[in-house]
């Protein structure tokens, strides 16, 4: 039932980048999970950031067999990552952070990430791979 969801473990096996995250696309991205990532209590966190070169980031869709689970704006500041890329605006917004509920999905899943840019086009970024454990 519902309640017995919420205790699963959520483990991420494994995250495959489908972008190179520096390239003439991107300045670089971080899903914001790794391997070994656990959690519990039915949802994982996404706290991670996007800096497009084509276009500025608009949002991050979580997605599931086609199935959108969440759209998280990307409005969050990183000041860390602007001493990597100092040629950037220090006030640029390229965070994204939001829980995500994946009660109801099986013991072995595959969530697409991808980024929505401000012209409208939408890149697929990674796909990160799951294990849930009873």
């Amino acid at each position: 039932d519902w309640f017995d969801q919420t205790k699963r473990t959520i483990k991420v096996q494994k995250v495959e980048h489908l972008s190179q995250p520096e390239s003439n696309s991107f300045w670089g991205f971080y899903p914001g999970l790794k391997p070994k990532n656990k959690f519990t209590g039915g949802a994982i966190i996404f706290n991670g950031w996007v800096i497009s070169k084509q276009s500025p980031s608009k949002q991050i869709v979580i997605s599931y067999e086609d199935k959108i689970l969440d759209t998280i704006p990307v409005n969050q500041l990183r000041p860390g990552l602007m001493k990597k890329y100092p040629e950037l605006p220090e006030d640029l917004k390229c965070g994204f952070l939001s829980s995500i509920s994946l009660l109801g999905i099986p013991n072995l899943a595959e969530l697409l990430v991808e980024v929505v840019l401000e012209d409208g086009s939408k890149i697929a970024l990674s796909k990160v791979y799951l294990q849930v454990d009873s």
